[in-house]
């Protein structure tokens, strides 16, 4: 067991911007925390772990530290790296209200959608300067599957215990669980560079908490990102101890 070091951006102890932050006082709730690490050791940790299982009862600021990780308030995060935040909470625009849960995760995947809508405009065009542009953008688009994008979403749903019924329904008639595995969704469908989640079993059945450990285990999607998982439990979807996983458990001392 090392001790990882603390990050004064948060107030909390995180292996991923290890080791540049020295120790402060008290973290935001004012109380002295820590993290401590099970596993190798917890230097580097960006560059030799993909997965963090951040364990700790309620109250312990694990939330908090996964909040600061998605604002990208630690240092360490490459502008250019992407981050998906999966919380307990889904607040939704009007027009996302009306949306299919297939819809929904299909639009998560910012590049094809931004492609698919140059696709559309420059549709028609006869300039030679658009036709190349329209070649190289479905060009693009083949390269990452677009077309088999809307079955990647219905089998990923179906993971996580959507039936037919459910993803036909508009996201304004799913309820609060349903909506965060929906979030879920679209988070694995979007392959971000960060993937933070917030105690995401929650809502999920037995089989579905199997289907999602596997998929953040031995994936080789997620073998060259970073994965974040939050739970209150030793036993963290995905996060298996093993070669490129870290277990982290967040801890509190004394009060102000």
């Amino acid at each position: 067991m090392r001790r990882a070091y603390w990050c004064r951006d948060i107030g909390a102890c995180c292996t991923l911007c290890a080791p540049r932050c020295p120790p402060p006082a008290s973290n935001l709730a004012g109380h002295t925390a820590s993290v401590e690490s099970h596993g190798s050791d917890a230097s580097g940790a960006s560059e030799r772990w993909h997965r963090y299982g951040l364990i700790g009862r309620n109250g312990k600021g694990k939330s908090t530290l996964l909040r600061h990780l998605a604002a990208r308030r630690v240092t360490g995060f490459e502008p250019s790296m992407s981050v998906y935040y999966v919380h307990q909470e889904v607040t939704l625009t009007e027009a996302q209200e009306e949306l299919t849960p297939v819809q929904h995760v299909l639009a998560a995947d910012v590049e094809r959608r931004m492609l698919l809508e140059e696709q559309a405009q420059l549709a028609g065009s006869e300039g030679m300067a658009e036709q190349e542009r329209l070649a190289t953008v479905e060009s693009r688009l083949e390269a990452i599957g677009s077309s088999q994008a809307e079955r990647r979403v219905v089998e990923l749903l179906t993971h996580l215990g959507f039936s037919e019924e459910f993803r036909a329904r508009r996201m304004r008639a799913l309820s609060g669980g349903w909506r965060v595995r929906t979030a879920l969704a679209a988070a694995l469908f979007a392959k971000p560079d960060v993937l933070l989640l917030d105690e995401p079993t929650n809502h999920l059945s037995i089989d579905a908490v199997m289907w999602l450990t596997r998929e953040i285990s031995t994936s080789a999607t997620w073998d060259s990102r970073i994965v974040v998982v939050v739970s209150h439990d030793r036993r963290v979807p995905g996060c298996t101890e093993g070669v490129d996983t870290q277990m982290l458990w967040m801890q509190s001392h004394g009060s102000r």
